[in-house]
């Protein structure tokens, strides 16, 4: 996530050592250090760190029945390179603008699973999704005591009751919609990926950005072939924007979306 230039700057002044930390997705410029005197290479992964929960550790080693890459990416450490991604329409940006139009927040709510608040913006014609929030292991009262009371909130329908506590504190709340077509999730999931493709989506945020990153259609295990449908893994960000896209962009003529 740091350009060349910005590392060169900071490796030059640095009197002692550089540590370099980084998801090996795919190789990058930091790789032609490794085999370099003086330089030393630690590959780790989640059966190194203490502090995860053993739900996150068992999500993590079933991408080995999932998708080869990913496994070999989050589960061990490896370097890859991970194709078929589902968005490509991004760029990553470091501000938004000043005169960008708010439309909502998606929240998309988790205990272990990080719980996650993507503020959608609009200006000239192109989205903008910003991290407002991106934590884990947060009860409802943390969120109440946390998150904008001005924002306007749309979540995850499955989560009614964390949805009602806060909006009796004031919060504005509301559920997202399904595909009108297809009431599942499946479906939805599908239509919402469908919505925010047609858009130049500007990120401003490092976990969102990580996410769009590895976020890549699921491979049939018989075809090998891409299908329709994501792999459920790292898309608590994206999850958030898609209900944004699913409750505001939804049968909008592009530019134009529901405020109310």
């Amino acid at each position: 996530g740091i350009p060349k230039p910005i590392f060169d700057e900071i490796h030059l002044r640095t009197r002692i050592r550089t540590w370099v930390d980084y998801n090996p997705n795919e190789e990058f410029y930091i790789h032609s250090f490794i085999d370099k005197p003086g330089v030393k290479f630690i590959r780790s992964w989640h059966e190194h760190n203490p502090f995860l929960s053993q739900k996150i550790r068992d999500k993590i080693e079933a991408l080995k029945d999932i998708d080869e890459e990913l496994y070999k990416v989050y589960g061990r450490g490896m370097t890859g390179k991970i194709e078929g991604l589902v968005f490509r329409n991004w760029e990553e940006k470091k501000e938004l603008p000043v005169n960008a139009e708010y439309v909502a927040t998606g929240i998309d709510f988790g205990y272990n699973d990080p719980c996650s608040c993507i503020s959608v913006y609009t200006y000239n014609e192109e989205l903008w999704a910003v991290e407002e929030y991106y934590e884990t292991q947060k009860t409802p009262s943390d969120l109440i005591n946390e998150l904008d009371i001005t924002n306007r909130y749309i979540y995850d329908s499955s989560r009614p009751d964390t949805a009602e506590e806060m909006k009796r504190k004031g919060f504005k709340m509301d559920g997202s919609k399904k595909h009108l077509k297809s009431k599942n999730h499946k479906g939805s999931v599908s239509f919402g990926i469908s919505i925010l493709k047609a858009y130049k989506i500007n990120v401003v945020g490092y976990n969102l950005a990580k996410e769009m990153k590895s976020y890549k259609w699921a491979v049939d295990r018989k075809t090998n072939k891409p299908t329709d449908d994501p792999v459920d893994f790292m898309n608590h960000a994206i999850d958030a924007l898609r209900y944004v896209a699913l409750n505001k962009l939804n049968n909008k003529k592009r530019g134009v979306y529901d405020i109310r």
